[in-house]
């Protein structure tokens, strides 16, 4: 096969280096390498780990922030970072309420939300409405941050994993460093960092 033709609506290399280089640095690649590695172990267990989502557990995000909003005074209590919500509203919500030092209610927090032009494109009042309803009691706060940011690092041992996985492959770095860097990147995951 030659450069620019097609297999499967995918236009490959012919060398081996620029293969590598398209595997390792293209999403077409690493679902390439993905789909490969499912058929290989024909349903073994990596199979099913790669089709799962990463550690998650978006009805707490949403408990907490609808009990942020509704107990202001538990924000000093969280000892979370955005980075630990893995949804993308839960995550900008917290940003927000994080923002306001719990000085909030939820007349406040809309009228935030909708100076930053973030209301609609974070579920606007009907997202707000089912995170304060069923929000969680604030004596569970801490538990729910201690899930939130274990998940956290899970993902965050997923995405060094990863990374060290490329860097293994490419082959451009001495053995004694990719262990030392990933050394690092794993005790930084451990540490929420």
């Amino acid at each position: 096969m030659r450069d620019g033709e097609e297999k499967q609506g995918l236009t490959l290399p012919t060398t081996l280096a620029a293969l590598r280089v398209w595997l390792r640095d293209t999403e077409d690649g690493r679902i390439l390498i993905r789909e490969a590695a499912r058929r290989f172990l024909e349903k073994g267990s990596l199979s099913e780990i790669l089709d799962s989502s990463p550690p998650q557990d978006l009805d707490i995000e949403r408990r907490l922030i609808g009990m942020l909003i509704v107990h202001p005074e538990t924000i000093v209590s969280t000892t979370l970072l955005s980075a630990h919500f893995h949804g993308y509203r839960n995550r900008r919500l917290y940003k927000h309420l994080v923002a306001m030092g719990g000085a909030t209610d939820l007349a406040l927090l809309v009228a935030r939300l909708k100076e930053h032009g973030d209301y609609e494109d974070l579920g606007g009042a009907a997202y707000l409405a089912e995170a304060t309803y069923d929000c969680g009691m604030p004596g569970l706060a801490t538990h729910y941050c201690k899930v939130l940011r274990n998940h956290a690092i899970r993902r965050a041992i997923i995405n060094t994993a990863d990374r060290m996985l490329v860097h293994a492959y490419a082959a451009r770095m001495p053995v004694g460093e990719l262990v030392e860097k990933a050394r690092l990147a794993l005790d930084a995951a451990a540490e929420g960092k």
